[in-house]
């Protein structure tokens, strides 16, 4: 995709912001001929698109003048295929990527808050091209935009569709560009599920709390949507000592 396809597809997409010259970036952090210099905001913005080429390696300490190395294997580094101990007992059948020995490696040096360098660490190159890290594993930035849609209580299925520009084709160019032409069904799911769990709803809890506690809630969540809410404390016939509560609820339309 070219850098005005790109930009024509960024203003058309639905849900896809990237920063810019995205695709170049990417090109130059998978196979960084000279230094890159960024400000440290350039940069963290520009990390979630890539952290899937690479994977942690070692991370240097802090000097007294405030910079630290952090040096990274390609993600595809191993030489051997990985076998799991007894088949018989996974509890999930997952495939394993064969392994290819890559030898590309990157540093990355932090100046403080202010500026970052990224370059090649030695030598050698990368023995495969970006589709195929593309195809092993999906960047976070791509893992957050889909957690973010599940987490607004979109269908997984629907998400990947709209991602995936069954129902607006900017947002599969605009995909791609960010590094998510493989993006499948599994995760988009494992990606909410995995934001779900951390995010936990307290909607969904509620009726462990106490009435007190579910009172509130309730009163607080209708008043925010515009709701007029009033408690009304009332005695049961049947047992004068039990306290029931009655929430008269009325909505408020207004006409011009």
């Amino acid at each position: 995709m070219n850098a005005n396809t790109m930009e024509s597809s960024v203003s058309n997409s639905t849900l896809l912001t990237l920063p810019p010259d995205l695709v170049s970036m990417r090109s130059q952090f998978f196979s960084p001929d000279a230094s890159i210099s960024l400000t440290r905001v350039e940069f963290d913005k520009l990390w979630p698109y890539m952290d899937n080429i690479y994977t942690l390696s070692n991370r240097g300490s802090l000097t007294k003048n405030g910079t630290r190395s952090i040096y990274y294997n390609c993600r595809l580094f191993r030489t051997k295929d990985y076998t799991p101990v007894d088949i018989a007992k996974r509890q999930r059948n997952r495939s394993c990527r064969t392994a290819i020995g890559c030898p590309a490696k990157l540093k990355v040096i932090y100046y403080g808050e202010s500026r970052v360098e990224v370059s090649r660490q030695g030598s050698e190159m990368h023995n495969h091209d970006l589709q195929e890290i593309d195809a092993a594993k999906c960047n976070t930035a791509i893992r957050e935009l889909a957690a973010g849609e599940v987490a607004k209580g979109y269908k997984p299925s629907h998400v990947h569709r709209n991602l995936r520009g069954i129902t607006c084709e900017a947002n599969r160019q605009v995909l791609e560009a960010a590094g998510g032409f493989n993006l499948a069904l599994k995760d988009v799911h494992n990606a909410g599920k995995s934001w779900l769990a951390t995010n936990k709803d307290i909607r969904l809890q509620g009726a462990r709390d106490s009435w007190e506690l579910q009172r509130a809630a309730a009163v607080e969540t209708l008043s925010s949507k515009g709701w007029q809410v009033a408690s009304l404390d009332t005695i049961r016939e049947s047992d004068s000592k039990f306290f029931g509560i009655l929430m008269l609820i009325c909505m408020i339309f207004s006409y011009n």
